[in-house]
């Protein structure tokens, strides 16, 4: 049976680590066991490259929460013309969103092998901003739209030939920019800016539209025991009685649930339905600042984690 455990692990280690990284893994300093765990391939990170090391095979990219092993079969592309690169094109500062996987090491930080890498990078004619949406305005040809960012502070102009594409680079449509998104804008330096005097507002005109998916809000939370539940076909809705744990939260609460609310057991990180809860099961649950001003206040519950 250890005998077994020892294959498993290292079957792991080299799952994870598939261009000799093994080596680049010591450089991290690290002694935790090199065992994995194997999560999809859609797991991504994005962030900057804060390091690179070379090994026999290829590169470790060094970023904030991962290191990622790059040799030449992993897909890197330019973000902006979608032109394919190299490794040797990968620079320590470069902003990255790096697709990894399935392998993933328990180590600290974690290690896994870089499927594919996207680079966003502005040179001297191109320029690169990110905008948190406000509102959208479209015109009438529903072709083109201005958009504005939550502080007022920049306007995008959208035409029918701006491309606009999601993080993982495959094209969308203008109908698909929500105003509960965040987006990345590719402009040319010389004609794409417009500084109005007198104004604090920019405005870009936008090459390229890149969607990078909603923006976080700052959520409520409040920890205590279920003590009430009720059901219906979309979900159901509980009676929260505890302590709030952030400094706008409530002790008491009745939160709404529905196919969209996360729930997590704590033990063993597994996703449970609604149907899991229990009466006096102690919970933290996560809700937006809409709630009713009723007594006890009802809101919508965005995430639960079941602690026993």
């Amino acid at each position: 049976m250890i005998k077994r455990k020892v294959v498993l692990i290292l079957t792991c280690i080299t799952l994870a680590l598939p261009m000799g990284s093994v080596s680049a893994a010591k450089d991290l300093k690290n002694d935790l066991p090199m065992i994995c765990e194997v999560k999809p391939i859609s797991n991504s990170a994005s962030g900057e490259i804060l390091n690179i090391i070379e090994n026999k095979n290829g590169i470790m990219l060094f970023m904030e929460d991962i290191n990622i092993s790059i040799d030449d079969k992993s897909e890197i592309v330019n973000e902006f013309d979608g032109k394919k690169l190299t490794k040797n094109d990968l620079k320590k500062g470069m902003k990255i969103k790096a697709y990894y996987g399935p392998a993933v090491t328990l180590s600290l930080p974690p290690i896994s092998y870089g499927e594919k890498i996207i680079v966003s990078q502005e040179n001297d004619t191109i320029g690169i901003a990110e905008q948190k949406i406000g509102s959208i305005i479209n015109l009438k040809d529903e072709k083109t739209a201005y958009i504005k960012s939550k502080d007022d502070s920049t306007f995008t102009f959208i035409t029918e030939k701006t491309e606009i594409v999601n993080e993982e680079g495959k094209k969308v449509s203008l109908k698909d920019i929500k105003e509960w998104n965040k987006i990345r804008m590719y402009f040319y330096k010389k004609d794409g800016v417009i500084n109005l005097k007198g104004f604090s507002t920019t405005i870009y005109m936008a090459e390229k539209i890149v969607i990078l998916g909603k923006v976080e809000k700052d959520l409520l939370a409040t920890q205590g025991k279920i003590s009430d539940l009720t059901h219906n076909k979309n979900g159901g809705a509980i009676l929260l009685e505890g302590k709030k744990v952030t400094e706008f939260g409530y002790d008491v609460i009745r939160l709404n649930i529905n196919e969209n609310t996360k729930i997590i057991n704590a033990k063993d990180k597994k996703q449970l339905s609604y149907k899991d809860l229990k009466k006096g099961a102690e919970i933290v649950a996560y809700y937006d600042g809409a709630v009713t001003r009723s007594i006890p206040p009802i809101g919508n519950c965005m995430e639960i984690i079941v602690l026993q």
